[in-house]
Parts: structure tokens; C-alpha cells; sequence
């Protein structure tokens, strides 16, 4: 995956990061465009059926597919959809059009207003993803410039796809996501005394997601860091983890080196 390294380092594309709602929309084009796509790995999990939430007569609230009652929307929210986004907005139509297919549409009275609970479908997922991997791809480029800079190496680590997993949902209404922006959340740290010289020295152990299972990781012995300091301690990691793995989030064949 060297090639995606050349691309990087030699487009402008990559120089900044684009922030705008319309660059967010359409990443994955921008990304084909400088002949980039995403880790093979990451695959958009399939997005919940859409359900519906109803007043009854009783004046509670069901949900399509769960066999429970809610005293309000509040109180069905907390406890079904809280990981979903709540936008209690007036609309006067019994039909609301959003550019995510899937959402959850409530009738609140017979005077024909009405709320909309939305969340994450599988189109929003896989932008989130694509964004995500530009996002990376940046602070790749910063890193390859700088691998000395703590903030670089820092930034290089924590997005890194190496890192991506995918954090199941116990929720029917929820489907899983992948989380993306969390690359050193089973870093193990320590610190020690060195006998040698008795400083004191900071431990790294750290190592990829496994696949395609994408939701455990193991502990790779080629990025466990030893160094004087914790900045060091990162900085040492990066590179550890450029020559373990590619910018695809791919281990590294070791057989191919010289």
C-alpha cells in the first residue's frame, strides 16, 4: 500500500483538511478521485429496520417491534434511543422527508403535529467512515513530515485504521458503528525502573484489531516501546506502527521486506 503513501505525500488534497458540509457529503468520490479507497476491512454494518412509534389510546407510547409501553417520548427515548439523535422540532405534515431513509416517525396528537427520532443509517455510516479515513490520511501526511512531533505522532495513532473496530449494539433500534477515532483505547501503559542504570522508563504495549472479526484486539510484540519519557514513549509508537502496519490498516508483509 505504498502507493497510497505517494499519493498522500504528493497532492495538495491532503496538504489541509476539508471541513465543509459538502466535502463531508462526498469523500468517497473526493477520495476516488486521487485513486484512494477505503480499507477493505471496513464494511458498513446494515442499518436497523425503521420503527415506528405511536400514541395509544391509553395515552402511552409503543414502539413497532417492542413490547413495552412509555409514559412519554422522553422517558421511551432514554430508554431505547440514546445513542440517537432527539429532535423534538415541530412539523405539520404526516410524512417527513429527511436525506436519511431511516427514522422513526410519531404522531403526537390529533392536531397533526408531530416528531421525528433519527438516527444513523447505513449511507450516513459509510461517510462518517469515509471522513474519517480522509481525516487520517492527513495527519498521516503531518506525521511523514514531522515523525519527531509528539502532536503528529500523537494525532498518527489515534486515527489510524490499524486501530478501527466496530462497537456492537445491544440495542434493537441501533445498529453497530465503527469507531474510529479511539486508536489507543486498549493501550496498555506502564512505568519502570530500569536496572541497569536505575532511571525510570515508560512502557508501550500495544497492537492491531483483530480481523475480520473487527471488535478485539491483540497484543503485538513488535510495537511494545520502551522510552525515557511518555512523549518519547508515543513518538516511538508511530513509528512502530508505520513499519507493523500500511495506511490501510493492513499488517505489513514481513516477508516481502529486504
Amino acid at each position: 500500500m505504498d502507493n497510497i503513501k505517494d499519493v498522500v505525500m504528493n497532492s495538495d488534497f491532503f496538504a489541509t483538511e476539508h471541513d465543509s458540509d459538502e466535502d463531508y457529503d462526498t469523500m468517497i468520490s473526493l477520495l476516488a478521485n486521487q485513486g484512494i479507497s477505503l480499507p477493505s476491512f471496513a464494511v458498513i454494518p446494515e442499518s436497523p429496520a425503521p420503527r415506528k412509534v405511536t400514541l395509544l389510546d391509553n395515552g402511552k407510547f409503543a414502539m413497532e417491534g417492542i413490547d413495552a409501553e412509555w409514559d412519554s417520548v422522553e422517558t421511551l427515548y432514554d430508554s431505547t434511543l440514546k445513542s440517537l439523535h432527539f429532535d423534538d422540532s415541530v412539523e405539520k405534515s404526516s410524512e417527513v422527508e429527511h436525506k436519511m431513509d431511516q427514522f422513526l416517525f410519531l404522531k403526537a396528537g390529533e392536531d397533526g403535529t408531530s416528531r421525528l427520532l433519527m438516527g444513523r443509517n447505513a449511507n450516513e455510516e459509510l461517510m462518517s467512515v469515509a471522513y474519517a479515513y480522509y481525516q487520517f490520511l492527513v495527519a498521516a501526511r503531518k506525521w511523514y513530515q514531522n515523525p519527531a512531533d509528539f502532536f503528529a505522532s500523537y494525532d498518527f495513532l489515534t486515527r489510524h485504521p490499524a486501530f478501527w473496530h466496530l462497537e456492537k449494539s445491544t440495542n434493537p433500534v441501533i445498529g453497530d458503528s465503527w469507531v474510529t477515532d479511539d486508536g489507543l483505547t486498549d493501550l496498555t501503559i506502564f512505568t519502570f525502573v530500569r536496572e541497569a542504570d536505575g532511571k525510570h522508563y515508560v512502557g508501550l504495549e500495544a497492537g492491531g484489531v483483530v480481523r475480520p472479526e473487527n471488535t478485539r484486539f491483540w497484543r503485538n510484540d513488535g510495537m511494545d516501546i520502551f522510552a525515557p519519557t511518555m512523549d518519547q514513549a508515543y513518538i516511538d509508537l508511530a513509528a512502530a506502527l508505520d513499519k507493523q502496519y500500511d495506511l490501510a490498516g493492513n499488517a505489513r508483509d514481513k516477508s516481502s521486506e529486504g
